[in-house]
């Protein structure tokens, strides 16, 4: 989701500012819902900053989605409606795809790469072996999240509030549900698939069962949530309404910790083991949480608007939309 610095507006496709209009109201501050909050260590900027950028790749326009999958990173840029593939060993771009306007999410699914196309309201599917793009197929409204749960991809339209469930071997849609809730980046753990109501304006995370297809849960957060994250038994949310991090456990679904962040607006996070880092795309830098103590303890100064992040072999690779780059941030 590509998120534009300001008044957390966050740009969907179309909007006067740029991309995604997920219309966050103004410059107020919203309520967490959370039980603790711990202050970040420092203000961002500050002391505890750190320049550690080890190299940057030029991709497409606006690059926001990123994963790594058949030894590549995959990114889609918004921008141009285009997916990078770079190689994170020689640090070069390997291949160029045209996906459709507005990509905003890479996925692994089968043994393919699928996109969401935000703007368009389709999905492309991309031959890994060929580089080359299979079909690209209308879905629901603004597509912004693709999850996989056995044979069924699930592609979360965010205008309408529905999944639509793909079979993954045929590359068809199967059936649309209605879940009511206006998604932002989606995880699968546990066997649930945990979706931020990102437009929804409940500030809710909710769980749905793959097999029932109904919600099951719903964690209180932070205003406007925009991605979850798994690491050790808990959840990370980053919440884009109120510059918090929200921290849950996994099983009862209860918040047990919320982490503000200071330094701007922030989008989407990564939770490892050891670090929970945090787009400060308001500040052009990334926030790091100790997930034990749920303090920031550093951040890492980063190009212009830092958005989705991934984890390859002990190194963190962010997207930076306003820099038109992929970084690999730490090491």
């Amino acid at each position: 989701m590509w998120i534009r610095r300001g008044c957390r507006v966050l740009v969907v496709a179309g909007a006067s500012c740029s991309a995604l209009t997920l219309a966050l109201a103004s410059c107020g501050t919203g309520s967490s819902g959370s039980s603790t909050v711990s202050p970040s260590a420092g203000p961002i900027g500050g002391p505890s900053s750190q320049p550690l950028i080890a190299a940057k790749v030029a991709v497409g326009n606006q690059p926001d989605g990123l994963i790594y999958a058949y030894g590549s990173l995959w990114v889609a840029n918004f921008g141009d409606g285009s997916v990078s593939r770079v190689d994170p060993a020689s640090r070069r771009v390997v291949a160029t795809i045209a996906a459709g306007a507005g990509a905003i999410t890479v996925a692994s699914v089968g043994s393919q790469i699928w996109v969401a196309n935000f703007e368009a309201s389709s999905v492309t599917r991309i031959d890994p072996a060929t580089n080359k793009v299979i079909a690209t197929s209308p879905t629901g409204t603004k597509p912004v999240a693709i999850a996989v749960v056995g044979r069924v991809a699930w592609v979360f339209c965010q205008a309408d509030g529905t999944a639509h469930l793909w079979d993954i071997a045929s590359g068809r849609p199967e059936m649309t549900v209605s879940l009511g809730v206006h998604a932002g980046f989606v995880t699968v753990a546990g066997g649930l698939l945990w979706v931020p109501d990102f437009q929804g304006g409940t500030s809710e995370v909710v769980a749905v069962d793959p097999v029932s297809r109904r919600i099951v849960k719903r964690v209180r957060v932070g205003a406007a949530p925009i991605s979850v994250s798994f690491a050790a038994g808990s959840g990370w949310v980053s919440n884009t309404g109120d510059a918090s991090v929200t921290r849950f456990d996994q099983t009862t679904g209860r918040t047990v910790a919320t982490v503000a962040v200071s330094g701007g607006s922030i989008g989407p996070l990564l939770a490892t083991p050891t670090a929970v880092w945090v787009s400060v795309y308001g500040g052009a830098q990334l926030a790091d949480i100790d997930p034990v103590t749920a303090h920031v303890t550093r951040t890492i100064s980063v190009g212009d608007e830092p958005q989705n992040l991934a984890f390859v072999s002990g190194q963190l690779w962010v997207a930076e939309a306003g820099a038109n780059d992929v970084a690999l941030a730490h090491q």
